[in-house]
């Protein structure tokens, strides 16, 4: 929360400076000058093995295999990325077997650092009546966490 926060002050900072008196830098150069450079450095097959992990995911969320989709969920503990402990586990498969899907998509991986990182998924929960403006999507965030070279899916648990 802290790192979105100084991103958009950063950002906010930025725009200003670039806005007003003497227009000497560009905005690149500011931008390089007093924005954070990322802590990690990526190749193709780290968005490629994050991407098959999410893909994986939802491919299981889909055939109904909920069991098997919590399983490969992690949590972060300092350091650490752990299994769900069991009470995490029976929540999540609650969370899983309630909101049924009837398709469910990636929309984008934004990689961050190796600890805030985001794929976002959404989850179409029924096929809209015509002419209805109900909603019928619900967004899912996994947070895919690089640990000792592995790449795992994190949930936002305790």
């Amino acid at each position: 929360m802290k790192k979105n926060s100084l991103f958009v002050v950063m950002t906010l900072a930025l725009l200003t400076l670039a806005s007003c008196g003497k227009k000497e830098k560009s905005f690149k150069e500011l931008e390089e000058t007093y924005l954070p450079k990322p802590e990690m450095a990526l190749t193709a097959q780290d968005t490629a093995e994050v991407t098959s992990l999410a893909q994986h995911y939802l491919q299981l969320l889909e055939q109904r295999e909920l069991e098997d989709a919590a399983g490969m969920l992690y949590y972060q503990k300092g350091d650490s990325v752990l299994p769900l402990r069991p009470d995490q586990l029976k929540n999540q498969l609650f969370v899983l077997k309630h909101f049924k899907g009837v398709e469910y998509k990636m929309e984008h991986i934004i990689f961050r650092d190796k600890d805030n990182s985001e794929v976002r998924c959404m989850v179409k929960l029924f096929e809209p009546k015509e002419g209805s403006t109900r909603p019928n999507k619900l967004a899912l965030v996994l947070r895919p966490v690089r640990h000792e070279g592995k790449w795992y899916l994190t949930t936002n648990l305790d």
